[in-house]
């Protein structure tokens, strides 16, 4: 009775340390859910420009000073689509991928003429 007592003791003492191991390696799952929701989420600034001069020119006005106001917010949207660099989760996948291609394409190139200099 006495060795399965210590038997018992020994094993809750490795529990406690392995659960103290496990607890002192978590990982703060808020902070990398806020940088990944930040790379997938990506902010575009010339759609808001985009939208509200839409807006100013489809909204009826007798004057017309809302159309004057919103073509230069529509064009500078535009613009700031065109310049600004969009990059994400689905981007760097697909980078990932023309890499591995091109790589795969180069060695099967080095294969073949390593091939044809050994005759």
């Amino acid at each position: 009775m006495n060795l399965k007592a210590k038997e018992l003791k020994t094993i809750t003492n490795e529990l406690k340390e392995h659960s103290a191991f496990i607890n002192s390696a978590r990982i703060n799952s808020d902070r990398v859910k806020k940088e990944v929701q930040i790379v997938t989420k990506r902010k575009r600034p010339g759609m808001k420009l985009i939208a509200l001069g839409m807006s100013l020119i489809i909204l009826p006005e007798p004057t017309g000073l809302s159309d004057i106001a919103g073509l230069p917010l529509l064009i500078l949207g535009k613009i700031i689509e065109k310049s600004y660099s969009y990059i994400g989760i689905k981007d760097v996948r697909k980078e990932a991928l023309d890499a591995l291609e091109s790589i795969s394409a180069l060695s099967s190139e080095v294969a073949i003429t390593s091939e044809f200099s050994s005759y």
